[in-house]
């Protein structure tokens, strides 16, 4: 192998070489999202709802502190089956999420960006496993 074939090679596995090919990348998305009139400030804004998820969170450990209190062991095996599955859903979200915005589809407007902002922002699913959860309380309250 010759010197310059070696020295290529070890460049391209190199951490650094990884940073700036992520960066280059990254740049890239920023002047095409330009070019298709999406906003520097809305792509950032879903980007930290992406990452932030925080509110998402916090409600997902509230229903888990409420069902301590549960003694249907029926009905908790249910709420815990549910918020099981919402978690791996939001969590497919956000990589489905993640993976349209590293790769924007050039001719994406800002309707279908903001129809995917509202997507990760939509805790339906959390508000009826906590009316469930609350209902629940309040049955085995009365007992």
């Amino acid at each position: 192998m010759s010197s310059e074939r070696w020295c290529s090679s070890y460049i391209e596995s190199s951490s650094c070489y990884q940073y700036k090919r992520i960066h280059t990348k990254f740049g890239e998305i920023r002047i095409r999202n330009k070019k298709v009139g999406i906003s520097e400030d809305k792509l950032t804004t879903l980007e930290t709802k992406l990452i932030d998820n925080s509110e998402i969170q916090k409600q997902i450990v509230g229903i888990k502190q409420q069902l301590l209190n549960v003694v249907d062991k029926t009905q908790l095996e249910n709420l815990k089956s549910l918020i099981s599955k919402l978690h791996d859903k939001i969590t497919k979200q956000k990589i489905d999420l993640k993976q349209l915005i590293d790769n924007i589809i050039p001719g994406m407007n800002e309707d279908e960006l903001a129809a995917l902002e509202t997507k990760l922002n939509d805790n339906s699913e959390i508000v009826a496993i906590q009316q469930q959860l609350d209902n629940l309380v309040d049955k085995t309250q009365k007992v």
